[in-house]
């Protein structure tokens, strides 16, 4: 009780307030108050603080308590972690000017960097951590570094200042096979699409371990303004299948983006009755299928309206609205 008391107190109140509570017991359980550690989160009380913000508090509870500054809660984060990812420029100074290690990892391998990429204008803490040593090129279990994280929250000034270090930062494979241009696609960071594209020059034909192409995400994503720009510079990547056969209109009618599927059409003049022609599990299904197999209502509308036939039939022989959910839906024809 009084460890949940001492944290609403440090997250809620001013820096006398939280400085006279902790004052207010003996010395020895003061002590034992500050150094408790929460049972679910393995939080300590600079994770709390550093997450907060609360710089004057973080410095007396290290200075005149000598709080340890590199805890390690249960995801393994510390508390530099939890400024970095919060944005919090005088905290991450504090700390590293108290020698802090600058890039311990959390689980999964991200670094406090990769946390500050995480946060959109968060350039001048990105700026401090890279001037200070923080290795740029590190990589976290899924082989994604600082760059390719940046491109999936679409900061183009942290991405631009990142792509300043050079090719090897900004060309990352990821260990499923992505690039950045893949994951600003499928997030629609549609001005990171075209600087990755046209000052990066980024390729739009790569695919990933599923065969996904960067086009591919960005039918899923529904950005036309994405989708565009990778088309004018990959002009027959429409035709693309992935791994499993899906066709760029099956990926718009499994991901519901009536935006994509429209695009599609009035664009590239594909076909609504596409059918796959590989495997077994989802041979001759058209888009129409996946739509009604995912409940995407209004894809199935548009796609019927577009002259989607119902009565085409897939390998195991059940048409598009044989696949429903009926707790979902009614049956349709």
């Amino acid at each position: 009780m009084l460890q949940q008391e001492l944290w609403k107190v440090a997250q809620h109140k001013e820096s006398s307030d939280f400085k006279n509570y902790v004052s207010s017991f003996e010395v020895p359980q003061s002590k034992s108050l500050l150094n408790l550690t929460h049972t679910k989160s393995g939080d300590s009380i600079t994770h709390v603080l550093a997450r907060h913000g609360k710089l004057d508090m973080l410095k007396w509870v290290h200075e005149e308590w000598h709080v340890q500054l590199e805890s390690v809660n249960l995801e393994g984060k510390l508390p530099l972690h939890e400024a970095a990812a919060a944005g919090h420029v005088q905290i991450v100074e504090y700390l590293l000017s108290q020698g802090v290690q600058i890039d311990p990892l959390k689980r999964s391998g991200w670094t406090p960097l990769m946390m500050a990429c995480t946060k959109p204008k968060n350039l001048k803490l990105i700026t401090l951590l890279a001037n200070s040593g923080s290795n740029l090129h590190r990589l976290n279990k899924d082989g994604w570094n600082c760059f390719h994280i940046a491109c999936r929250n679409a900061d183009l000034a942290m991405i631009k200042f990142l792509a300043g270090y050079g090719g090897q930062l900004t060309d990352t494979i990821s260990k499923n096979g992505r690039t950045p241009l893949h994951t600003a696609a499928l997030h629609g960071r549609s001005h990171v699409v075209e600087f990755l594209i046209n000052d990066l020059k980024s390729r739009t034909d790569m695919r990933d371990s599923c065969g996904s192409t960067p086009f591919m995400d960005a039918i899923r994503s529904g950005n036309e303004t994405a989708i565009q720009i990778i088309l004018d510079n990959y002009p027959q990547c429409y035709q693309d299948c992935n791994t499993m056969g899906y066709t760029c209109m099956h990926i718009a009618a499994e991901a519901g983006q009536v935006q994509s599927i429209m695009f599609l059409v009035n664009k590239c003049a594909m076909n609504v009755n596409c059918q796959i022609n590989v495997g077994n599990i989802f041979k001759g299904q058209t888009p129409l299928h996946f739509a009604h197999k995912e409940n995407n209502i209004d894809a199935v509308d548009v796609l019927k309206r577009l002259g989607a036939s119902c009565e085409i039939i897939d390998s195991k022989g059940r048409k598009a609205y044989e696949l429903t959910n009926r707790r979902t839906w009614a049956s349709t024809s």
